[in-house]
């Protein structure tokens, strides 16, 4: 996959990416921080996601984002969420975007949180700045999101069955660090096995957040392959902790992650 021409980062980002990151796995930890000492329950399980990530070019300066996600719980058994992702980004210099665009998600909540497992929609706008860098032999990528969420709220009408009765409003706000470690340093090679491991923390805010300033913390180590310039896979392990909005239900999903990403262009020159 071609990559954006990488910037060098100065040391103040490299203090600050380690301090993010540790924060993350502290909050993240029931027994880290006595923000959490009101847990009463943490499920562990199994899951399993497919993604697709496409970052299309349609010009020198403007990308299509294109993202399409299958997730589910209890080793592939129970629906966990399904959605697309839709956006465009700029180029503002080499290695440097910000964007936005809109997701529709379908979430299924964990049967042991809920009687009856009933899905519920969710629309989101989003915007985000993202960069490359490179530090000796490895690639950084550092990316900040923000969002803003309608999670529709479903009132019980029999046993199996729910109906709307409104929409919830919140922000949130997502920091992600990533790394690959390609033979011979730099971006991946055609052709090549690389190494990746990202974090990613998110944290709501707003009026409706009570009981969850914390949201979720994504861990991911992985092996990927670049199989032409437009195309790679990568197959790896999550690490995926959610605080339920009670702010007592945590999730610690143990998580294999099929992942497929293309910057191919969709018309034009090639």
């Amino acid at each position: 996959m071609t990559p954006l021409t990488p910037v060098r980062p100065a040391t103040r980002w490299r203090s600050l990416l380690g301090s993010l990151i540790a924060a993350g796995f502290c909050i993240a930890s029931p027994q880290g921080s006595t923000a959490q000492e009101s847990i009463r329950t943490v499920v562990s399980q199994p899951a399993a996601w497919t993604n697709y990530t496409g970052i299309h070019p349609i010009s020198d300066k403007w990308r299509v984002l294109a993202e399409l996600q299958f997730r589910q719980y209890d080793a592939g058994r129970q629906p966990m969420q399904r959605f697309v992702r839709t956006g465009l980004l700029r180029v503002l210099s080499p290695g440097v975007r910000v964007g936005g665009g809109y997701l529709f998600a379908h979430t299924f909540p964990p049967e042991d949180f809920v009687p009856t497992v009933i899905r519920f929609s969710e629309h989101r706008l989003w915007q985000q700045f993202d960069m490359n860098a490179t530090t000796g032999k490895f690639s950084w990528n550092h990316r900040y999101r923000l969002e803003q969420r309608w999670l529709q709220r479903l009132g019980t009408t029999g046993p199996d069955s729910a109906q709307p009765i409104g929409w919830n409003y919140s922000n949130r706000l997502r920091y992600m660090a990533r790394v690959v470690r390609a033979p011979g340093g730099g971006a991946p090679k055609n052709g090549k096995l690389y190494l990746a491991a990202s974090n990613e923390l998110f944290m709501n805010f707003g009026q409706k957040v009570r009981f969850n300033l914390f949201d979720q913390n994504r861990a991911f180590v992985g092996v990927g392959k670049q199989w032409s310039p437009k195309l790679r896979t990568e197959l790896g392990y999550m690490n995926h902790i959610v605080l339920r909005a009670n702010g007592t239900d945590m999730e610690r999903n143990h998580t294999v992650v099929l992942a497929f990403a293309s910057d191919a262009r969709w018309f034009g020159r090639p």
